[in-house]
Parts: C-alpha cells; sequence; structure tokens
C-alpha cells in the first residue's frame, strides 16, 4: 500500500534554527519500519539528531495540534504583557494572574488534549506524546520566538487582528492577508470537527476555534478557561 510507504518528519526544529546549525533533534515515522530507520541515517548529521518511528498517526496528531495550543499560548502571552505595562504605567502593584506557572498549566493541559485526540484516532504508542514529537514540538511552538501560531496569538490581542474577518471561515479562505503562514488556525477548524465526531472534550482546542470564529472575547475567554 502507497499509504504504508509515506515517511513523515517531525519536530521541534525551526527552519531558522537548522539552517544556523543548532543542534535539533527529529522524528522519522513511517508504517515501515525499515523506511522509517532509512531515513533515519538518511537526515541524520552532526547536528541533526533523527529517531524513528512506527506512529505515525501519533507524530500526525501532535504535529497538527500543537499549533491549536501555540495560538492560545500567544494569546496569554500578548494578555500577561498587556497588563504588565499597563501597571507599569500605572505606577500601581502588578496583580497580574498569568506567570511561569501558568504556561506550564497550558502546555501541560494542551499535551494531554493532544495525547487524547491521538488516542481516539489510533495512535500507537502514547510514548510518541512524552518524545520531543509531542511534548517537545509543542514547548518549541508555544516558547520560540519563531513560532508563527503563537505570533497569530499575540496579534489576536496586540493588533486585533481578527477585525478583518467574519468568522474562521472566512479566516481560512483569506489566509493569504496574513504575511505567514499559522498553521493552527485550519487545524483548529478540523479539530472541533473530530471533536464533535469522536465526542471528545478538548476545552483549550474548542475555546481556540471560538476565538478564531469570533464567538468570545479572547481575554475573557483564557481568563475564564484558566479559572475553571
Amino acid at each position: 500500500c502507497y499509504f504504508k510507504s509515506l515517511v513523515y518528519i517531525s519536530g521541534p526544529s525551526h527552519a531558522q534554527e537548522v539552517a544556523a546549525g543548532k543542534i535539533t533533534g527529529l522524528i522519522s515515522a513511517c508504517r515501515r519500519p525499515s523506511l522509517a530507520v532509512r531515513f533515519k541515517y538518511l537526515l541524520k548529521t552532526k547536528r541533526l539528531l533523527v529517531f524513528s518511528s512506527l506512529d505515525v498517526r501519533g507524530v500526525q496528531v501532535a504535529a497538527a495540534v500543537k499549533n491549536v495550543v501555540a495560538i492560545a499560548f500567544g494569546v496569554m502571552d500578548a494578555l500577561k504583557n498587556k497588563a504588565d505595562i499597563a501597571a507599569y504605567s500605572a505606577g500601581a502593584q502588578n496583580d497580574q494572574m498569568f506567570g511561569d506557572n501558568t504556561e506550564s498549566l497550558l502546555l501541560a493541559a494542551g499535551l494531554s488534549e493532544i495525547q487524547k485526540l491521538g488516542v481516539a484516532l489510533g495512535s500507537t504508542h502514547t510514548e510518541t506524546f512524552s518524545s520531543i514529537a509531542g511534548v517537545g514540538d509543542l514547548d518549541v511552538t508555544c516558547r520560540s520566538k519563531w513560532g508563527r501560531n503563537r505570533r497569530l496569538g499575540r496579534e489576536i490581542v496586540d493588533m486585533n487582528l481578527l477585525n478583518k474577518f467574519k468568522n474562521i471561515d472566512d479566516l481560512i479562505a483569506n489566509i493569504s492577508q496574513i504575511p505567514y503562514t499559522p498553521e493552527g488556525i485550519a487545524a483548529a477548524n478540523n479539530v472541533k470537527k473530530l471533536q464533535e465526531s469522536y465526542k471528545l472534550k478538548l476545552p483549550i482546542c474548542n475555546l481556540v476555534y471560538r476565538i478564531l470564529n469570533k464567538e468570545v472575547d479572547p481575554q475573557e475567554a483564557i481568563s475564564n478557561y484558566l479559572k475553571m
């Protein structure tokens, strides 16, 4: 079967850092073990570490859904900075509710949702989600300055980016108006459909969908979620 021969390369690998020779780890996933290992050795260099995996579905889900979580992370990051600036300008004590602990809370909860959806869709190895394909890729996508989906989340707050779009369908149809490619928009739309189809509770992914669909105010939505 053709699909059994496809090899999927994933992992925390921002192109800018790979090109600059920064040490990076990747996952080579394929249903055929020999091909997964073959691509591992084809890509491996002194600064590019490659690991093989047979869990194609788990790697695919982790690669897609981490972008959705990163949008939420970007929204929260922007709200945090906004509150810090406001408190500093007013010379008041900062009663900011978001901190490093909150970021870890969001990352852990996001990883849980990624794993839940991955298992529902047929992931074969739970360790995929604790590997660089799962937690590793999620962490760099949320925290790195190169993260496009984190940037989208920040610009939703800082630049009112969603104002010129009617809803998520309009956003997807006119994605070219955004000068970079935030994959998390289409992923959020698809995750919403899968969530309903498999009757799963994925509150962070659902929250991001509702923000992108302009159903809720980003600040109110994130604050209410974290107070649950």
